[in-house]
């Protein structure tokens, strides 16, 4: 009995998941070390919640929430979502663009441009050239 495997795209076999398994002498107590894209979107929900405080009505929800659940567990709960999860087969914040992308554009399109809504009127501009048929007869 031979064990094959069936690649079917080389894209799986190339993919390096890079991670972080010690930093300098210090092994991480995580078995399997912590990605580097947790470290990433861990940095960027840092960034995003010190941003936050400082708007009137947000800052203050933020606030409201002691600086240990706020600096640590919320930006943590971001990281792990978002490197463990990959709706579609895709990373989650390649995801999170298409997604936003497709609810601030306008639904429907064609060729790149605006296509009207049923009962909407389309004022049509320039010359429409008829010409009668002269094989067919008209049923009177």
């Amino acid at each position: 009995m031979t064990d094959q495997m069936i690649v079917r795209s080389y894209r799986r076999v190339f993919r390096i998941d890079r991670r972080i398994y010690r930093v300098d002498r210090w092994m991480l107590p995580v078995p399997g070390g912590v990605p580097l894209r947790g470290v990433a979107y861990f940095a960027v929900a840092l960034a995003a919640i010190l941003v936050l405080e400082a708007l009137p009505l947000v800052g203050g929800v933020i606030g409201a929430l002691t600086a240990p659940l706020r600096y640590v567990v919320l930006p943590l709960a971001v990281a792990v979502l978002g490197a463990q999860a990959s709706p579609d087969g895709r990373a989650a914040h390649t995801f999170a663009r298409d997604w936003i992308g497709l609810k601030v554009r306008s639904r429907r399109r064609s060729a790149g441009r605006r296509v009207p809504r049923e009962g909407e009127r389309v004022r049509v501009s320039g010359v429409v050239m008829t010409r009668r048929d002269e094989q067919r007869e008209v049923p009177s």
